[in-house]
């Protein structure tokens, strides 16, 4: 490990930090990193051996750089590529701010008011804010009559007659249907945006928090306060004047940008762009603003990413050195960099096979590449989608389903049959086959009347299925690795325990395990300051963590470069309690936690930092020497990436150049659910009970719903008896990674690529013996390192066309 290889290292990764948000939503160019294989970084080591080394050893101007020094360039590279991509800053900008432009075109968001359920968000009244409707219109009619001067009597006079002899009988019957409440809070929260409301002299006759006090010393010098403070003032003193009978807003701050506000200077500027844009540099971005937001969300992240950290160099020895995982992605770095002192080229590079291998992928995506790049010109293109559509004629049922897609109409990924030629064939023909099997489930549910429920935010079968699975395998790594993690958990206490194998245990995994425990609670209280209990905090933080830590171990049995769970803790959460139990404020920010850290889990930070560790072990370097090097990449490529995407956010109107799913569908999923729910729950008293309930009351109301639980347990049992079915029996053909990923999107697309690699395998294997394997070995390198090297040339030919010409280039798809 040297200075120059820990300088082009953070130099790299601070690039792609930079360059990413840009890329991807200005050129308008594939992703710089989108998966675990991120061409970027594989591409730039593929020019250091290929150009650079060569170079220098003929001019004889600086020594060539070793394999320790490449692996170290490439652990720092990769350690950098999660954040700016969908680790969090793709999705983070749009999931906070996109609300507040897309809330005037969402009725239901409207007549359910969801933004006043969000912390730090709207002042305005929902339904289930107001605890006591006739005391609320008895409140008012008193008020009007005998205190005319007063807040509520200011309210009163405002009403429409209609509206108060609505609200008179009200207060005698002493109950109101649906359609009379969702009718007063519209008329009340239109009149609580009036200034006329409140005065001065309002603060000494009402019991008022500081914050509003000060703004009626505001008012007091004659300022005029903006709609959303004038809103939060009036909202304030309402529940100051009727207390226990209308709720305050939900405490909290950094849930939204600015709270769903629809800031013409904040947040339409993001989709319209700026007038002033040009003069502002990037000190003069509205970083007041975003402050709580990246406080909470970002700072979240930054918790995550290293309790990420941590867990990747605690497991690092059990799987890398006594399980023996094989890694295909840190294998395929290692080998493409791996070369003796006197020889110019890799190892593998020297083999024919390699260029073969090279040649044929980078030809095929050229040629078809410029088909894309040149469409009015009869360029021939050479199709890897196949076409089994008709087949479906004979499964009419199962051809319904999107699982059924990727056999009837699958696309090639050349690099996935690779990657399956150097996995165990088990794991390679599991994967293949999990679609399949979940075809045969679902079916099932079809024929017997019950819908495929496999949407990934919500709380249905498929989801559960796959939360077991998720259990069971948090339980088999513990089980595997249990004499080795006691290890770790005592010397994190200050214990000692014998070591029955493995020799001394690193001082690097007791502070990784100290720093880890730390990093939860950091975590929990930073949740906790966004408006959620603390006993909900940990759990989201635990169960964000687990799904890290499989994602992790997936990649690292399969090689899979696009890992998604399909489900989320908050699914869960509805699953163990029920919404009613949950209620609408610990929903939504469940909710906005799980979309923005698990939506999109394609440059998860724990694959990578696997991956990472894997790479430098193998070139002889000690991981934790590394370790503080990773540590820092990891800080300063969020701040870089914070900036970066902050910057080309405002200046470049980057929002309105991304896609639907994007800009408008993620963002809005879980008020979207907020909104189904509230809107299916029913009466207003079960609405204000529930946004009225404590967290331990919200714990004594839970209500399982069994039958999910059911599922779960059904996917833990599949899970730990494939695991047990396949140490006992060795004929056993299926590996547990299947009950992980069957059902997701990936997968889908992925299948067939792994059922040919497997096949492939199989064939060399039983044909040729391991001199066949060994011979082909070169080959599958080959076919990887050329679809990273042309996507690395089309990302050049793609900024160098942007810069040229100002316009969108086209984009070509090598990794799909």
């Amino acid at each position: 490990m040297s200075v120059r290889a820990i300088t082009i290292g953070l130099l790299l990764g601070l690039g792609i930090s930079a360059a990413a948000y840009f890329n991807d939503f200005v050129i308008g160019q594939l992703p710089l990193v989108t998966h675990l294989l991120p061409a970027t970084v594989v591409g730039f080591l593929l020019a250091l051996v290929l150009v650079v080394n060569p170079l220098a050893r003929w001019l004889g101007v600086v020594r060539p750089l070793s394999t320790a020094e490449v692996a170290v360039m490439a652990a720092l590279g990769l350690s950098a590529c999660s954040f700016p991509d969908t680790g969090f800053f793709r999705g983070a900008l749009t999931n906070t701010a996109m609300p507040a432009y897309l809330h005037p075109g969402k009725a239901r968001w409207q007549s359910q008011e969801v933004l006043s359920y969000v912390p730090g968000g709207s002042s305005r009244m929902g339904e289930g804010h107001v605890q006591d409707w006739p005391g609320l219109a008895r409140g008012l009619a008193t008020a009007g009559a005998e205190a005319p001067q007063s807040v509520l009597g200011r309210l009163w006079a405002e009403l429409s007659a209609q509206q108060r002899h609505t609200l008179e009988e009200l207060a005698a019957e002493g109950r109101a249907d649906a359609g009379v409440r969702q009718s007063l809070v519209r008329a009340l929260n239109q009149l609580l945006e009036q200034e006329s409301l409140h005065t001065a002299e309002d603060a000494g006759e009402l019991d008022l928090p500081p914050p509003a006090r000060a703004l009626l010393e505001r008012r007091r010098g004659g300022e005029s306060l903006n709609g959303r403070v004038r809103l939060a003032l009036n909202r304030r003193l309402l529940v100051a004047s009727l207390p226990g009978v209308v709720l305050p807003p939900p405490t909290g701050e950094g849930v939204l940008l600015m709270g769903g506000y629809r800031d013409p200077v904040v947040v339409e500027s993001l989709m319209y762009g700026s007038d002033s844009r040009e003069a502002m540099g990037l000190t003069g971005l509205p970083w007041a603003a975003w402050w709580p937001v990246l406080r909470l969300w970002g700072g979240l992240a930054l918790l995550l990413g290293a309790a990420t950290f941590c867990l990747a160099l605690i497991v690092h020895p059990q799987w890398s050195r006594s399980e023996l995982l094989p890694y295909p992605i840190a294998r395929l770095i290692n080998d493409l960099c791996q070369r003796e002192l006197d020889r110019l080229l890799p190892t593998v590079m020297r083999s024919r096979t390699f260029w073969w291998g090279f040649g044929l992928l980078f030809a095929f995506h050229l040629l078809n590449g410029l088909a894309v790049w040149f469409p009015d010109h009869p360029l021939p293109t050479i199709p890897r989608q196949l076409n089994f559509a008709a087949m479906g004629e004979l499964f009419p049922t199962a051809s319904r389903l999107i699982e059924a897609q990727g056999y009837l109409t699958p696309t090639l990924i050349f690099s996935i049959i690779a990657f399956a030629f150097f996995i165990p064939a088990k794991v390679s023909f599991s994967v293949g086959i999990a679609p399949l099997l979940f075809i045969g489930v679902a079916v099932m549910w079809l024929k017997s009347g019950m819908p495929v429920d496999n949407h990934p935010f919500g709380a249905g079968r498929g989801n559960m299925l796959r939360v077991g699975a998720y259990l069971g395998m948090a339980l088999i790594i513990a089980y595997t690795g249990r004499q080795y993690y006691a290890r770790v958990a005592a010397g994190v206490v200050g214990l000692t325990r014998p070591a029955a194998t493995g020799g001394a245990l690193p001082r690097s995994t007791v502070w990784a395990g100290r720093v880890l425990v730390l990093c939860i609670g950091g975590a929990t209280a930073l949740l906790a300051t966004g408006g959620l209990h603390w006993t909900f905090a940990i759990l989201c933080v635990l169960m964000l963590l687990l799904i890290y830590l499989v994602i992790a171990r997936i990649t690292a049995e399969t090689g899979m470069f696009v890992v998604q769970p399909f489900w989320v803790p908050v699914a869960v959460f509805l699953a163990l309690m029920g919404f009613e139990a949950i209620g609408p404020t610990t929903f939504i920010v469940l909710g906005l936690a799980s979309t923005l850290f698990i939506s999109d889990t394609r440059s998860l930070l724990a694959g990578f930092l696997v991956n990472a560790f894997q790479i430098v072990d193998r070139a002889k370097v000690q991981p934790a020497r590394v370790a503080p090097w990773v540590a820092l990449m990891i800080v300063s490529g969020f701040v870089v990436a914070g900036a970066a995407s902050l910057y080309v956010a405002y200046h470049f109107d980057a929002f309105s150049q991304m896609d639907p799913w994007t800009r408008q569908g993620v963002p809005a999923i879980a008020l979207d659910r907020l909104g189904w729910y509230l809107a299916e729950t029913g009466a207003g008293s079960e609405v204000a009970q529930m946004t009225a309930r404590g967290p331990w009351q919200q714990w004594a109301a839970m209500q399982p719903d069994w039958t999910l639980i059911g599922w779960t347990g059904l996917g833990l049992a599949l899970l730990v008896g494939c695991a047990g079915a396949r140490l006992h029996l060795p004929w056993w053909p299926v590996h547990p990674v299947l009950f992980l990923v069957w059902g997701t999107f990936p997968t889908i697309v992925f299948a067939v690529s792994f059922l040919l690699g497997w096949a492939i395998k199989v064939s060399v294997t039983a044909t040729t013996g391991a001199a066949g394997y060994r011979t082909l070995m070169p080959l599958m390198w080959g076919v990887i390192a050329g679809e990273v090297a042309i996507s690395c040339l089309w990302l050049g030919v793609g900024a160098i066309y942007y810069f040229h010409t100002g316009m969108t280039p086209p984009a070509y798809a090598v990794f799909r």
